[in-house]
């Protein structure tokens, strides 16, 4: 074919909205459109202003990226919509021979010679499937171009790998030759795997002893084969579903179907996605390693001889989780660890009595909760098995304007401030007898504590009455709930107390109030000594504004 005299590398894609547009053809103008969003690729700019439908410098900013960039985009060749990557011709403007480091942030300018970015290129190809268009003229000004129907590289982690090419077409030889998805990381072809294995295991039991990325495809997964990290060198063929190293993606915000479908990147932070996650786990029967390193550098592991994810109809249930090794403590201690049938534990008394004694948070699901199993911190290391359902540590969570069904569901975190939500505490209590402690410091840093021998909290339909409160015994001095006995639940938008006026929004949370009360430990959260606003007990007239409360229950 000869030397090349001018090459121009596309990628493809489907996109929406220009928030800036600057033509560099002689005689162009320049066009501003205030948006909200910017476009994530040329085919988006062209689906966007398709009365702009010229080729010029846009700016785009793929999903993830932290900041829009100018990039070229192609409308004339095949529809148009194609983010321009590279482009070469004569004029020799700009310098081929970089570091890594330049070809990772791009050079050269748009209108020219350039290479757009490696840190770029990854973003933009793994947001979507792309198509890559090579267009060439060699030294006696014949044109030639060549396609791929799936161009993708991964990140910095794995050193910007060409990772999928796809089917060849075009009017040129094929001198892009990729091992489709088995190059190891080496840059040599791996050796031949299975024409479509399932998971890493059958990629290493073919000969295949290197980690990297590869291409599975497990059995029911009905879409392209997805590519996955297979460390090979820790026993070989294991499947990595998740990974977090620096914090470089978001795993926060993320919604049910991010989580479902995956995000991040295999080689890097990730997570594989739970659809996947279902299928790979009930293909066969798997076991599970967790590796992880502390702050202090030190590295554990813990091993379960059995691992399994149910189908979104059971939300993704972790449905099996077998017998643990390592040379950590138990941290994923699941309802699957309590009873071989996968049955969950009812509270933290059952855990407890599984043989786990460390303090901690805990999934639980109580007779009669028909939703997903849920988060619980158990208090393992007094007298053990108690199932906290309150606490109060600084007021960093409002319990103060929350409504009926704010209390209803529970709110803040299971390891800090909470209120676990009545309709748990009452399916809770209602399923065996349980008796009640209440911890709480004053304001001079004293500890008192309150038990009950009995403790049950009713149904909505009784506005969650605090049916029974039993014997008390303890070292605060006074019985502080006794006056709440008998009571429904009172919230600011529900009205359930025997006071004129509406006890929660008087004294600033959800309770079982009377008329008003000797005990709220819900109460608006205060720094002063005395507060008749503030999380309250009474003693001796006086209202006490406490620094630390927490109610747990344990069966009787």
């Amino acid at each position: 074919m000869g030397f090349l005299k001018v090459i121009q590398i596309f990628s493809i894609i489907s996109l929406f909205l220009v928030d800036g547009v600057y033509n560099l053809e002689e005689g162009s103008s320049y066009f501003f459109y205030q948006r909200p969003v910017y476009p994530r690729d040329c085919q988006e700019v062209l689906e966007q202003c398709t009365t702009q439908s010229v080729s010029g410098v846009y700016l785009i900013r793929p999903d993830g990226y932290d900041e829009a960039f100018e990039v070229y985009c192609d409308h004339q060749v095949d529809g148009g919509g194609w983010t321009v990557l590279l482009r070469r011709n004569d004029n020799n403007s700009a310098e081929f021979r970089r570091t890594f480091s330049e070809y990772s942030e791009g050079f050269g300018f748009l209108g020219s010679e350039f290479w757009l970015g490696n840190r770029r290129l990854s973003f933009l190809t793994n947001q979507k499937r792309y198509e890559l268009r090579i267009d060439m003229v060699n030294s006696a000004g014949s044109s030639f171009y060549i396609t791929y129907d799936l161009f993708r590289i991964s990140d910095e982690w794995s050193n910007y790998k060409l990772i999928s090419t796809g089917q060849y077409n075009g009017s040129a030889d094929n001198f892009i030759t990729q091992c489709p998805s088995t190059i190891s990381p080496s840059g040599d072809c791996a050796s031949p795997v299975p024409s479509q294995p399932t998971d890493c295991y059958d990629i290493f039991t073919s000969g295949i002893t290197e980690d990297g990325v590869y291409t599975i495809q497990p059995t029911g997964w009905t879409e392209s084969p997805f590519d996955v990290y297979c460390n090979m060198s820790h026993d070989g063929g294991w499947t990595v579903f998740q990974r977090r190293v620096n914090g470089s993606v978001d795993f926060q915000f993320r919604e049910w179907e991010a989580y479902k479908e995956g995000f991040g990147f295999p080689s890097h932070e990730l997570w594989l996605g739970n659809e996947k996650l279902f299928l790979l786990t009930n293909q066969k029967n798997y076991k599970l390693r967790v590796d992880y390193v502390d702050r202090d550098g030190v590295p554990y592991y813990m091993n379960y001889d059995l691992f399994r994810v149910g189908n979104e109809t059971t939300n993704y249930q972790l449905e099996l989780l077998g017998a643990f090794t390592g040379n950590s403590d138990n941290f994923i201690t699941q309802c699957a660890t309590i009873s071989p049938s996968g049955d969950c534990a009812t509270d933290c008394y059952d855990i407890f009595t599984s043989g786990i004694t460390e303090d901690g948070v805990y999934t639980i699901q109580p007779t009669g909760w028909t939703e997903s199993p849920f988060d619980v911190y158990c208090n393992m290391s007094h007298d053990g098995g108690w199932t906290v359902f309150q606490r109060r540590v600084n007021g960093s969570v409002d319990f103060q304007f929350r409504e009926w069904e704010d209390y209803k569901e529970g709110f803040g975190l299971p390891s800090h401030e909470l209120w676990l939500g009545n309709e748990k505490i009452f399916l809770l209590t209602n399923q065996k007898n349980y008796k009640l402690r209440v911890d709480y410091v004053d304001r001079d840093g004293v500890p008192f504590y309150m038990n009950y021998d009995i403790f049950r909290v009713g149904n909505e339909t009784t506005n969650y009455q605090l049916e029974l409160l039993g014997a008390f015994t303890g070292n605060s001095g006074y019985d502080y709930m006794a006056y709440h006995r008998g009571r429904p639940f009172t919230t600011r938008d529900r009205d359930n107390d025997a006071y004129s006026d509406n006890c929660a929004v008087y004294r600033r949370g959800g309770w079982w109030y009377s008329s008003c009360y000797t005990a709220n430990l819900n109460g608006d959260y205060s720094d002063s000594g005395y507060s008749g606003v503030a999380l309250n007990l009474y003693y001796n007239t006086r209202t006490y504004s406490l620094r630390y409360t927490q109610m747990k229950i344990r069966p009787v």
